[in-house]
């Protein structure tokens, strides 16, 4: 097994080992497996699990839309939206950036980090402290090219983009990051339980070098090539499948462990994969919409099955839930600057607090969109109950509420949290008027900033 290297700038820059080659390009135009099959919103859901016949068939598909333009970033989306939605400005002006947090980043391949003009600053500053491979691997160098979905992720948590011009940078450009590589290209066959050991051993590391903030954009379900190592939906309950009991041990002993809920939101699955259904662990969705928080179709759901709520929060991505989860990362490694006592328990409670369906969550979205400002004024009061949720209980047949806002979400249930189907609505007249529907008994109303909780009784 390779063996680990302490990365600081002097090394990165000296060491014969760094190739200096970019990501593989055609016709000028960056050729990624950022577009990663298991995590992937847009051809996962098109394609059944990949034989050797549909990979050659996907990386086609791959070069077909890398040659629309080059990508000098990992993703057009940016951080900048994301961070714009949970008004992370506040973080910004309060000196935050994330300095003396340590974050581990458990993944697939960090292909171009160290030549990318986006992330290049992280190993001039010496940010990037600790690189370890957990697999056989014929190629040289941690960061040949190849597998690029750790670069992306990478970059939302630490890296500066060339749109950005108001943030100067991600949330957390001062911290110091510790990647993980657990398995092979996405191109490759996988044998399951390999790579669970490997994430378990590359956790272990982690702990050891007093990690406690962990990034897994990677989540497991019914895509491997053997189908007696795949898992089935009844398997979704925080507690069944290896990876999900690992996740809880390291919790346990005070790892916060951040996940993504998974892109199965339009197969026949739709629930959150697995590590994302652990309780413990916070579970990242994604949104489309800066001021509502609308699932993204892709976006997994909560199991109806369970008795908590996933995922835990969402914030914008339109590139799958790898990518909101690295914002929400880097918003809890602020949390842990300004207050490194922070156990598990306690983040997840302020994230909760914070964001803008608390009290009242659902399996499409959780908790909602978390308010920066609001995480600043609950680590200064723990105690605060944020009461931003105007309830509603009627009898009558519908319901008419008055709105200045031209973005409106209703989001109607079958019990406290389930959510039968999401509608994108616009006011006539400044009034959004909602109708009784059978089997309805709960909705959720969420006008600008804004949210009612509709008890139909």
């Amino acid at each position: 097994m390779p063996g680990s290297h302490n990365i600081g700038y002097n090394w990165v820059k000296h060491s014969h080992c760094v190739t200096g080659k970019q990501p593989f390009s055609f016709s000028g135009c960056l050729i990624s497996s950022f577009y990663s099959y298991r995590n992937n919103p847009t051809f996962a859901r098109q394609y059944p699990p990949m034989t050797t016949l549909t990979r050659l068939g996907y990386i086609i598909l791959s070069l077909l839309i890398a040659s629309c333009g080059h990508m000098e970033e990992p993703a057009k989306a940016s951080y900048v939206e994301a961070l714009t939605q949970l008004n992370a400005g506040v973080l910004k002006e309060a000196g935050l950036s994330g300095h003396g947090v340590k974050i581990g980043i458990i993944d697939l391949g960090f292909s171009g980090l160290n030549e990318n003009p986006a992330t290049r600053n992280l190993f001039e500053r010496a940010r990037i402290v600790f690189a370890k491979q957990y697999y056989p691997d014929s190629l040289p160098v941690f960061f040949s090219p190849g597998e690029t979905h750790g670069f992306a992720v990478t970059f939302m948590m630490g890296g500066q983009s060339k749109r950005d011009t108001c943030f100067g940078g991600a949330l957390a450009v001062d911290a110091d990051y510790y990647l993980a590589k657990i398995g092979k290209s996405t191109f490759e066959n996988k044998t399951f339980g390999d790579e669970e050991n490997n994430v378990r051993i590359a956790l272990e590391d982690l702990y050891q070098r007093g990690v406690r903030l962990v990034n897994f954009s990677l989540g497991y379900w019914d895509e491997f090539e053997n189908d007696e190592e795949n898992y089935s939906p009844a398997m979704m309950d925080g507690k069944t499948t290896r990876i999900a009991k690992i996740c809880r041990e390291f919790a346990a002993k005070g790892m916060i462990i951040v996940t993504a809920a998974g892109n199965t939101g339009e197969y026949a699955w739709r629930i959150v994969w697995t590590p994302a259904d652990v309780e413990e662990v916070i579970t990242v969705g994604a949104c489309n919409r800066l001021s509502v928080p609308h699932r993204v179709s892709y976006s997994s759901i909560g199991n109806p099955l369970v008795d908590f709520v996933k995922p835990d929060v969402v914030c914008y991505s339109t590139w799958g839930t790898s990518l909101s989860t690295p914002v929400i990362t880097s918003l809890i490694a602020l949390m842990l600057e300004t207050d490194s006592t922070l156990t598990p328990l306690q983040v997840k409670r302020i994230l909760q607090k914070a964001s803008n369906l608390y009290p009242y969550p659902n399996n499409y979205v959780g908790y909602g969109i978390p308010d920066a400002a609001l995480i600043l004024e609950l680590l200064d009061d723990p105690g605060l109950e944020p009461n931003r949720v105007k309830v509603i209980h009627t009898e009558a047949e519908q319901l008419v509420i008055e709105t200045t806002s031209p973005s409106n979400l209703l989001f109607q249930k079958s019990g406290p949290y389930v959510v039968k189907r999401q509608y994108l609505l616009e006011p006539e007249d400044g009034k959004i008027t909602l109708r009784r529907k059978r089997n309805i008994p709960r909705s959720t109303l969420v006008t600008g900033p804004q949210v009612y909780e509709i008890f139909w009784k």
